[in-house]
């Protein structure tokens, strides 16, 4: 079994696909994830309109070789973060105009700032 994502995520810029795009995706690679077929038959969890919000997963077809292939089918620009494993490992992916490139996950952890508190005592 391979290493598969459980979730792929547009976090930053915008994505899109058309349904005729994704017909065409779906008869041209056979291995999909059991997401996909979701997709299929009901885009309005994934897309808003023709704009990507996620990327179909499910099972071991979710590798990084099906993720790629169909953002390469995607028009606009993006930043997509990966989950890999329900959280074992976190990656990023830039996305232009069908080009992907690997980007670095930056995590941060930023204080709360209340009304009126200065955010330098402790």
């Amino acid at each position: 079994m391979g290493y598969y994502y459980t979730s792929a995520k547009v976090v930053a810029g915008e994505l899109q696909i058309t349904p005729a795009g994704i017909a065409r995706f779906g008869r041209e690679v056979k291995e999909r994830p059991d997401g996909f077929e979701d997709m299929i038959a009901d885009p309005s969890g994934y897309l808003d309109g023709f704009r990507v919000r996620s990327i179909p997963s499910g099972d071991e077809c979710s590798g990084d070789d099906y993720l790629r292939e169909f953002l390469r089918r995607c028009d606009g620009e993006a930043r997509v973060l990966v989950c890999w494993e329900g959280g074992d490992s976190y990656s990023g992916l830039i996305v232009k105009d069908g080009r992907v490139t690997e980007g670095r996950v930056v995590h941060t952890v930023v204080p709360f700032e209340e009304e009126g508190e200065d955010a330098s005592e402790d």
